[in-house]
């Protein structure tokens, strides 16, 4: 048999090597200029880092732009910190702005005027957040200055400046008037996003972890019922994505002009508190084109109203606060067959069993959190095989995790990121619903239960977060170490039948390892997995 030629790296031609780079992650190619000089060499073409974002912060300000404005590289993303924009040379923005897809203006400084010269200045720009400083913090907003447009510069040259914008994230506080000046000048606007998160489009983004941005408690208190009103007077038709930020103040009249913006995909507002049944009623019955739906803590909606989220024919997104939900409603949530990612806070399922095995069941569910809600905890004994769609799931402030449910989770081949959090204080067993299976019974009153049996499948997991698991044992969690080789990062935090057993374990599994948080564990033992191996970053109680 002929050997077969082998062909190195180095030999490649250029052209093949820049198709190559070009497939990488930004990031992961700038890495790879450090490794081989000709790899540098092919790297500095114009166009080649031009989706990496460039960050100024404003005391690096002048020696930033003098960097800048001498080089040729085409640059889409730039973000400027904390700078005062009117000192910046016009022809900087002449020689970058021209390039500029994505512009974040934060926490800085500027006259009406110097603004509008800017965004002038970039033609291709699409995306635009700006905050003032005394207006990207909650605590401040109060007092906050309001953002203005220039008087002199008439409505025809506006629209020359901001006619290419389709998503604009404003964090500072502005007038009805202004903001309606703003909308008329963006006959391309697609998205408003007035809250912390920017709804900037993230590199596949893993749905929980863009909860995480979407969860932040300072929500701006920034628009009104005037403001909400201009927004759907002057763009119902063409935007498609609103994110509200937090709706304390909203009342009857923004939620009725909510409710005529038929062509909404996404709605996302944090804390509504005067939505009743009849408002969300409404919104959930005109806009049937809602992909998103993200109502989160508390309002007056309550499970009547729930029934008409079906109608919602394209969901894959929903985030509820489910309070007032009530039994007798939660089927709904099970008969929403397009959904991909379900949050759900404070639900009490009761005994709705077949609810939860409906969830479970979704044909299309990749994510699914479930929050401070009541659930009997040996339905996940049952179900959790089920979950065959799943790349995350999430389950906090209930102790579901038993070493029978070990070979069920490793059964997901779709599974990369598992959150178990037990309540934060025991609870008393007379609380917990259900009474807990033979099996389950048999691991909690024997000292420690050995699962020998081999493994035959091996599961996907590439992020394990533990906490106040307790009862899960030694076997039960060395038996998922060893069926999820893929793990990179680990954190298991007060689990109290876990021991340093585990840690003697995992010497010699996971290859593929990161990151381990363990706590509480005896520190020597840490230190010793730390020497044996040195690649994994290991945090312990101190």
């Amino acid at each position: 048999m002929a050997e077969r030629e082998v062909i190195e790296m180095r030999n490649f031609p250029d052209e093949l090597l820049l198709r190559l780079l070009s497939s990488l992650d930004p990031l992961e190619r700038l890495k790879c200029s450090l490794v081989c000089r000709r790899w540098l060499q092919l790297l500095p073409a114009f166009s080649w880092l031009e989706d990496v974002q460039v960050v100024i912060r404003g005391a690096d300000l002048n020696q930033a732009v003098g960097v800048l404005r001498r080089t040729q590289r085409q640059y889409k993303h730039l973000s400027i910190i904390e700078a005062n924009l009117d000192r910046i040379d016009p022809e900087f923005w002449a020689n970058i702005g021209r390039y500029l897809r994505d512009l974040e203006l934060i926490r800085c400084t500027w006259t009406p005027m110097a603004f509008y010269t800017i965004i002038l200045q970039c033609p291709k720009l699409e995306f635009l957040m700006f905050s003032n400083p005394d207006s990207s913090d909650a605590k401040t907003i109060g007092n906050a200055s309001l953002f203005e447009l220039p008087d002199t510069v008439s409505l025809e040259a506006l629209r020359v400046a901001f006619s290419g914008i389709k998503h604009v994230s404003p964090k500072a506080k502005m007038s009805t008037r202004t903001l309606e000046r703003l909308l008329d000048a963006m006959p391309n606007l697609e998205s408003i996003s007035a809250g912390c998160y920017d709804g900037k489009p993230r590199r596949n983004p893993p749905f929980l972890l863009e909860q995480e941005w979407n969860s932040d408690m300072s929500f701006l208190d920034l628009l009104s019922d005037d403001h909400v009103t201009s927004i759907a007077d002057k763009a119902p038709e063409r935007l498609r994505d609103l994110r509200l930020g937090w709706g304390g103040r909203l009342t009857r009249k923004a939620f009725e002009a909510l409710s005529t913006m038929s062509n909404l995909r996404l709605l996302d507002i944090f804390r509504p508190r005067n939505l009743n049944n009849d408002y969300f009623a409404q919104i959930l019955l005109n806009c049937t084109k809602l992909e998103h739906l993200s109502l989160r803590s508390a309002g007056l909606y309550s499970g009547p109203s729930f029934k008409h989220l079906p109608k919602l024919k394209e969901l894959r997104r929903l985030s509820l606060f489910c309070f007032k939900m009530g039994e007798e409603h939660l089927p709904h949530l099970a008969n929403l067959p397009t959904l991909q990612h379900l949050q759900l806070n404070s639900c009490d399922f009761g005994n709705d069993f077949d609810t939860f095995l409906g969830i479970s069941r979704l044909p299309k569910l990749r994510s699914f959190e479930l929050t401070m809600s009541l659930i009997n905890p040996d339905w996940f004994v049952t179900v959790a095989d089920e979950f065959r769609t799943l790349v995350e799931l999430c389950i906090k402030d209930v102790d579901v995790f038993t070493n029978v449910t070990v070979s069920k989770i490793i059964s997901l081949e779709c599974l990369r990121s598992l959150i178990l959090w037990g309540p934060a204080e025991d609870m008393d067993s007379s609380q917990e619903s259900g009474s807990p299976d033979r099996e389950t019974v048999k691991l909690s009153l024997s000292p420690e239960v050995e699962l020998n049996e081999p493994h035959v499948q091996e599961g996907q997991l590439s992020f394990l977060d533990l906490n106040r698991c307790r009862k899960i044992r030694n076997s039960g969690l060395v038996e998922l170490l060893r069926g999820e080789p893929q793990l990179q990062i680990i954190r298991i935090l007060n689990c109290s039948l876990i021991t340093n057993h585990c840690l003697e374990e995992l010497k010699t599994l996971c290859p593929l390892l990161e990151r381990l948080t363990v706590e509480p564990f005896a520190d020597e033992k840490i230190e010793e997995f730390a020497q044996l191996r040195p690649l994994v970053e290991v945090r312990g109680s101190s």
